[in-house]
């Protein structure tokens, strides 16, 4: 008799806990055989992966978790962990945002997301590079809109809102919310560079030196600071 696919997905998870991790791979890869559209599977296979270290091959399983359901908030939350790993910060921000959509009151998926919005000092630099040199703004401005109507007041969405109008050169709209998140929260540390970039892109050098040398000496690593 054909084992049911819950018989296939226990030995899956029994092989996991055992550490047999490669067996595990093939059960789920049977399992996508038999049944290639259930999006659990994928999105444990892709966990699977990651465990292993493939995350080229975690990140095509949880494509296609979303691929066949797009309301897997599981799947959308691991691609946005797994692209904040990668240093794919627009594309954890996209799904991190998903994730929040889907299960707003999920606090595991608030944290992981602030913590990307917030970074501890000696990961500040390279997130605010990658997102100054990265972001697509191609329909952003609609999705962040669109995020801010579903979390009032949230401050990622307002950041990243602040974000667009920034690359869009609105800045006196992207100094605006700058100020209020860092009036609100001044360990927002993003939030402070990209108001010490904006006052710099008005004209403001003074202000933007000024606000750079704090975000320096508060976010940034020792070597990545201001020489005096």
């Amino acid at each position: 008799m054909q084992s049911s696919m819950q018989e296939y997905l226990d030995k899956a998870l029994a092989k996991e806990a055992s550490g047999d991790l490669q067996e595990a791979e093939t059960i789920y890869q049977e399992m996508i055989r038999i049944s290639p559209l259930e999006s659990y599977t994928y999105n444990n296979l892709g966990s699977l992966r990651a465990r292993r270290g493939n995350y080229e091959g975690a990140f095509h399983a949880f494509q296609r978790a979303i691929e066949n359901d797009a309301n897997n908030v599981t799947a959308q939350f691991n691609l946005a962990k797994l692209c904040y790993l990668l240093c794919n910060y627009v594309g954890a921000e996209l799904h991190f945002r998903k994730s929040i959509e889907l299960a707003p009151e999920d606090k595991d998926i608030r944290a992981n997301f602030y913590k990307m919005l917030r970074p501890q000092p000696e990961e500040f630099f390279s997130v605010a590079f990658e997102l100054e040199i990265n972001t697509d703004l191609s329909g952003a401005d609609r999705i962040y809109r669109r995020a801010v109507e579903i979390i009032p007041g949230d401050p990622a969405c307002l950041f990243m809102i602040g974000l667009v109008h920034f690359v869009k050169a609105e800045f006196p709209s992207a100094k605006a919310i700058f100020e209020k998140l860092t009036a609100t929260d001044e360990s927002f540390g993003l939030a402070w560079h990209f108001l010490a970039n904006t006052f710099s892109a008005m004209g403001r050098q003074d202000k933007g030196i000024e606000l750079a040398d704090f975000v320096a000496c508060n976010f940034m690593p020792a070597h990545f600071r201001r020489r005096q």
